[in-house]
């Protein structure tokens, strides 16, 4: 049943489950939602962004408020940061001192200055592990020094130094193995990064990957990853997940590589199943790309929500050939930092410029400088405007204040996260298999179906009627799997924008719908 829709833009589309971006779709179900039963009873399952749903860190972001403010202290009319000298440094912090004294409550202000004195003692720590400057004149300017932490200048297109120190050391938290700042270039959240690396290798770039060339993809997989293969005509190399238990089909895997592959795409954790891949499963995918020389792309933007799993970089066969990409966004409740990075070992840049992409690039270059050049509004070999591809200055310092004192906050979110992924399967009736995040369910597998005479549409329709908003999930897995299995009637669900009790109202609603009572 094709449904016509209105969009808030002014445009129009119809509403297929068959054809029907779901990034469309589901905003639309948001306003019927909202029309229906109001902003305060709408039960949002369809966004993937915490933040909608939860405030992210306070900690963190009163802190940046207070770099703000600081800010302002040291860069005005009068004078500037950068016009003092280095052995002033004392006297610069005896005033940061006096006047958060002056100018906060007693309890606020010991607060604000305990975490002053947390950022600087990590931020030197840091700084001296990556082997750059660390005193307190060196994080006062990398801080202050152009107003960088409210974006007072253009910023190194691949990042700042001491930002990325810092990255490097989020990212061997999460790892457990040395990275170098020197390793990482930021981009502008996951998404950039992926459609840089894309633009990068297609015909619009170094002509790596064109039409017909089979990229391995994992089905179901975040629907702009299905849409960037189909669009550019890559022939997708599909292996089959189980989208309710994560188990991955065997025979796929075996035969991916009968042919030649130019790439291996790995989402993992897997958006939109919840599910990651075990280190068995990992050693195959890295011996498939060993045995037919292929690149590894690999986003492991929710990896962080499971402490000691193991990323394929990690991998030795896998690491060499493997570009990494992930952002803050998810864990943060921060989806609007856009606060992303992409990660090439140095043995990785090395190996991937010499022995996959070597009659491709040019001579001398590297594929850390192809991506640098392709991540610019002039994208492709091109790197024009390149001076505007940064990672804003309140981005960076917002990023910054969430690694070095956003550990607690994290932790509590991972908690009810995991909370909200058992209650909500508990409720509805289906099992519950460790996946995180997301989930996807056939709303004809929930326990009472009752609904055989209703299209797709209209149940997604009506479920939003009655304020629940789920994402029509269908487009999600390739065309052949869509060919094999009906997926007509399976939804994603992002368990990460509401509290557990609400979790538990949607999944009792969704259960009662379709059971028709």
């Amino acid at each position: 049943m094709a449904q016509k829709i209105q969009l808030q833009s002014g445009e129009s589309f119809t509403f297929d489950i068959h054809e029907s971006n779901p990034f469309l779709v589901f905003p639309w179900l948001q306003k019927l939602a909202i029309e229906s039963v109001g902003r305060d009873a709408l039960l949002d399952l369809s966004r993937g962004d915490p933040g909608y749903g939860f405030s992210p860190t306070v900690r963190s972001r009163r802190f940046y408020g207070y770099l703000v403010f600081l800010d302002s202290l040291l860069n005005n009319d009068e004078r500037r940061l950068v016009d003092r000298k280095p052995d002033e440094v004392g006297e610069i912090l005896d005033i940061i001192r006096g006047v958060t004294t002056q100018s906060y409550e007693s309890e606020t202000a010991q607060e604000l200055l305990s975490d002053w004195e947390e950022y600087l003692t990590k931020f030197k720590a840091i700084a001296g592990e990556q082997g750059l400057p660390d005193s307190d004149w060196d994080i006062l300017l990398h801080t202050f020094g152009y107003s960088n932490c409210t974006g007072g200048n253009y910023h190194n297109p691949w990042g700042e130094p001491y930002t990325r120190a810092v990255l490097a050391h989020w990212h061997e938290q999460v790892l457990g193995q040395k990275v170098s700042y020197q390793d990482l270039m930021v981009a502008s959240g996951a998404s950039h990064a992926i459609g840089t690396i894309y633009e990068a290798l297609g015909e619009e770039g170094i002509g790596y990957l064109k039409k017909r060339d089979r990229v391995v993809l994992f089905s179901p997989s975040y629907f702009p990853y299905v849409n960037l293969n189909e669009s550019r005509g890559l022939e997708t190399v599909m292996i089959r997940l189980d989208p309710y238990s994560g188990e991955i089909n065997r025979k796929d895997l075996e035969k991916a590589g009968e042919q030649p592959i130019k790439m291996i795409v790995l989402i993992d954790p897997n958006n939109p199943t919840g599910f990651c891949l075990t280190g068995g499963l990992l050693d195959e995918v890295a011996e498939l790309a060993e045995r037919t020389n292929a690149l590894i792309v690999t986003d492991e933007v929710y990896l962080s929500f499971l402490k000691g799993k193991k990323s394929l970089i990690q991998y030795k066969m896998a690491g060499k050939r493997t570009i990494r990409i992930d952002s803050l966004s998810k864990i943060e409740r921060s989806t609007g930092i856009r606060f992303g990075d992409i990660y090439i070992t140095q043995e990785g840049d090395r190996f991937i410029s010499k022995s996959i992409l070597q009659s491709f690039l040019r001579s001398g270059d590297t594929v850390r400088q192809l991506l640098f050049r392709a991540k610019s509004p002039g994208g492709g070999q091109v790197g024009a405007f390149q001076h505007t591809t940064v990672m804003p200055g309140p981005c960076q310092f917002l990023g910054i204040s969430h690694i070095l004192l956003g550990e607690a906050g994290r932790k509590a979110f991972v908690g009810l996260l995991q909370e909200n992924m058992r209650v909500f399967h508990e409720v509805l009736g289906l099992p519950y298999q460790g996946n995180i995040y997301y989930s996807l369910f056939d709303l004809k597998a929930v326990p009472g179906w009752n609904r055989n005479e209703k299209e797709p549409e209209e149940c997604f329709i009506e479920l939003a009627r009655l304020g629940v908003v789920l994402i029509p999930s269908n487009l999600f897995f390739f065309v052949q799997d869509r060919a094999e299995a009906r997926r007509q009637y399976i939804c994603r669900v992002s368990l990460a924008n509401l509290s557990t009790e609400r979790c538990k109202q949607a999944a009792e609603l969704i259960r009662a719908y379709v059971s028709g009572v």
